[in-house]
């Protein structure tokens, strides 16, 4: 179980990741479905999905 200072310092990180790659997708860059930095950029909506999901549910 992580504690949700944890949890609230990653969903911080991961805030500021999504308006990275927001920025990276509105410039168009293009890269492949199965370069690492796709399947990064996948992971990371998942876990930023989920984080909202944790932070709902604790302060929702």
């Amino acid at each position: 179980m992580v504690s949700n200072s944890t949890t609230g310092t990653f969903c911080i990180f991961m805030l500021y990741f999504q308006k990275f790659s927001k920025i990276y997708t509105e410039n168009k860059i293009e890269i492949s479905e199965n370069s690492s930095l796709a399947i990064f950029c996948r992971r990371v909506s998942f876990y930023l999905s989920e984080c909202k999901k944790s932070v709902n549910f604790h302060f929702g």
